[in-house]
């Protein structure tokens, strides 16, 4: 089952609504982190990440769906003879969640690599990269930056003592 239909539309069109979409998604972006740095209360504040990242979720696969799409009609307009060298399937993978960490050092590098391909790489704000580093952490691990405001300076920090603590091989 699609969710767009093609029909009439081009990729130039396309194109536009994307990045139409990434302006808004930065205001977006802009204004989440303003609405978290009013937030006082821990729980209203955890609340609210995963309110942001369930739409910032849903946002991400509506865009993958419009570059699928922009895909297919490259595909479809090239003809059969030309290959692209990539194969084009209509298969959606499953939503990718992320792991949560409590400080079991034998499960950091596996939360670490998964958070670093999929947050701490992308072009979110730092910030809401900080809320969703926090938001993903358990235990002793949550205790070990507990006392950092959100912050740009402060989640390098958090990622820092994360690393330092968790990330050690001799410890393993």
């Amino acid at each position: 089952m699609d969710i767009v239909k093609v029909e009439g539309v081009t990729v130039e069109e396309i194109n536009l609504r994307v990045e139409e979409f990434d302006k808004r998604l930065k205001a977006l972006d802009e204004i989440q982190e303003q609405i978290q740095e009013l937030i006082t209360e821990e729980d209203d504040l955890l609340k609210e990440i995963e309110q942001a990242s369930t739409v910032r979720n849903k946002a991400f696969f509506c865009k993958s769906e419009a570059v699928r799409v922009i895909g297919q009609i490259k595909a479809s307009s090239t003809g059969p003879s030309v290959s692209t060298g990539k194969s084009l399937s209509s298969t959606r993978l499953p939503k990718l969640e992320l792991p949560k960490f409590s400080g079991d050092i034998t499960t950091w590098q596996t939360f670490w690599d998964k958070f670093v391909a999929i947050v701490d790489i992308s072009d979110i704000p730092v910030i809401n990269k900080f809320t969703y580093l926090q938001s993903l952490l358990e235990g002793d691990a949550l205790l070990s930056i507990q006392g950092l405001s959100l912050t740009d300076s402060h989640y390098r920090l958090a990622c820092y003592i994360l690393k330092e603590s968790n990330g050690r091989k001799e410890r393993i």
